[in-house]
């Protein structure tokens, strides 16, 4: 462990008299430490600290947790390990307590940011991550938040730029955020900004479809699912305890493979490839077996037409994945199965929203969940000399380069 190295706080007017300086403090907590691991491996040691941090968090973020992201390092990392920054806090006057983890970064090293000659610290995602906010422990979220700037601001292994790419745009990190590059006044730069759809839920699944929907549409998708029921035996089912969860996710692989994705080779559907198929089933085993996964389903006949995964944290959850069958497009039996969501969502009272991990301005889902979350890309200077230049002059050379764009 290396601790974050002390820096003066700067004087108030009321503090800091002309003729003499203000006592320093520190920046940073000297009960911090942070520990940066560039082998994975190394995180099997941390496992009972992380799923603390997990369960204590600022912002849940499935995407981030270790029975999620050790499988996807697995399938994803092979190219380019990520660095990941660990922010512990020990407390002296409870020495026999074991130093609490209240902050973990997953990282990804560039010596450059957009040809911009500055080393810079990126969220690492792949691409079945839809958020990549940090894990923070809402009792000490900033103390890790600044461990996390001296360090990259004052240690070799840092950084002079730290992009948080993809996180949320809204919501208490969002709030940390904002709060501490004002107090600091790190040079910041929001590179990309979009909302996707968001299940928040209301007093009740009528009071949110009657507030989401005309009644003209709820009345087509009556009369829709009434000619589908006409085609055979239909049935609104979700994964129970007694299932067969193998059964489960080979139906949802093979009725994503067989839609749009599948035959498009899109690479988006799991199924088409063997280390996503084994990441998938890797995470929902160990989702199922923590109780954080949700899965719904509309079969007809017996046979699966409509599936979704869903991963929860926290009071809320991810809606991971989509699959229908779209020989039956006509009756929208996506549609119908989420609007079967909608009931299950509001029948649990634990659960308060659900993200949609969508695409912006996705036509269906946007339709139905009217709330948006914003998600956003942030780029931060940590303090170093270049990277408060590239903050200041990207907005310049992104000028330059549409400029010349619209001239050819």
């Amino acid at each position: 462990m290396s601790a974050p190295s002390k820096t003066a706080a700067p004087p108030t007017a009321a503090s800091a008299p002309k003729t003499a300086s203000a006592p320093k403090q520190p920046a940073v907590s000297p009960r911090v430490t942070v520990q940066v691991i560039s082998d994975p491996s190394a995180l099997e040691q941390h496992l009972a600290a992380w799923v603390e941090l997990a369960d204590a968090a600022l912002e849940p973020n499935a995407f981030y947790e270790s029975w999620m992201l050790r499988p996807a390092l697995r399938a994803f990392a092979a190219t380019q390990a990520p660095e990941f920054v660990l922010v512990y806090r020990g407390d002296p006057e409870r020495s026999q307590d074991a130093p609490r983890l209240c902050g973990l970064f997953p990282f990804e090293r560039h010596k450059k940011h957009k040809g911009l000659p500055a080393a810079t610290l990126s969220s690492w995602k792949h691409l079945h991550c839809f958020l990549c906010t940090p894990l923070l422990h809402r009792d000490y979220a900033r103390e890790a938040l600044a461990a996390l700037f001296e360090w990259a601001r004052s240690d070799p292994r840092g950084a002079a730029l730290i992009n948080f790419d993809f996180v949320s745009g809204d919501g208490p990190f969002h709030q940390l955020l904002v709060d501490y590059l004002h107090d600091e006044r790190n040079p910041h730069l929001v590179l990309e900004s979009f909302n996707r759809a968001l299940l928040r839920k209301r007093e009740s699944a009528e009071a949110f479809l009657n507030a989401a929907l005309s009644t003209g549409y709820r009345k087509e998708m009556r009369r829709l699912r009434k000619r589908l029921g006409e085609a055979g035996r239909l049935e609104a089912r979700v994964l129970r305890a007694q299932d067969d969860l193998e059964l489960w996710l080979e139906q949802f692989l093979q009725l994503e493979a067989s839609g749009w994705k599948g035959r498009a080779g899109e690479n988006s559907a799991i199924g088409l490839h063997e280390r996503e198929i084994a990441f998938f089933r890797e995470v929902t085993r160990e989702a199922w077996r923590r109780r954080r996964l949700q899965m719904p389903g509309l079969f007809l006949d017996g046979r699966p037409i409509a599936m979704t995964v869903n991963f929860l944290a926290g009071d809320g959850g991810f809606h991971f994945k989509i699959a229908y069958d779209e020989s039956l497009a006509r009756f929208s039996p996506g549609v119908q199965l989420e609007l079967d969501l909608i009931q299950h969502a509001h029948a649990n009272p634990e659960l308060r929203w659900l993200d949609s991990c969508a695409i912006p301005n996705h036509p269906m889902i946007n339709r139905l969940w009217p709330e948006r979350r914003t998600i956003q890309s942030v780029l931060v200077s940590t303090g170093r000399w270049r990277g408060d230049f590239v903050v200041s002059a990207l907005p310049l050379v992104r000028w330059l380069g549409r400029l010349l764009r619209r001239k050819k």
